[in-house]
């Protein structure tokens, strides 16, 4: 529609899980350097969640993003949501595994 938008972590991570077996291009890497940014300062379960997958995915570094996980879970047990406790424990627990081809 002609506008740009701000990239989410949440979807920027689904995204980029949605490729992670196809070549990696010049935008795969910026959208991971972004998604790393985007990620650095987050208390969203669901942002560390899906990002610590992501970066299974792609052999980056992800145990900084699951001992934070550990830590927003640990302050604020998720505030009762399923949907990112879910996705914790598929990421402190390689569920990364279930995605690759």
């Amino acid at each position: 529609m002609g506008d740009s938008l701000s990239p989410y972590a949440d979807t920027t991570a689904l995204a980029l899980m949605a490729v992670h077996d196809r070549d990696r291009r010049e935008a795969t890497t910026k959208s991971l350097d972004v998604l790393a940014a985007l990620t650095r300062d987050s208390s969203s379960g669901l942002a560390l969640g899906w990002t610590a997958l992501c970066f299974d995915l792609y052999g980056m570094p992800s145990a900084p993003l699951r001992q934070h996980l550990r830590e927003q879970y640990a302050a604020t047990r998720f505030l009762g949501k399923v949907k990112p406790l879910a996705l914790a424990v598929l990421a402190v627990h390689d569920g990364a595994a279930s995605f690759r081809a």
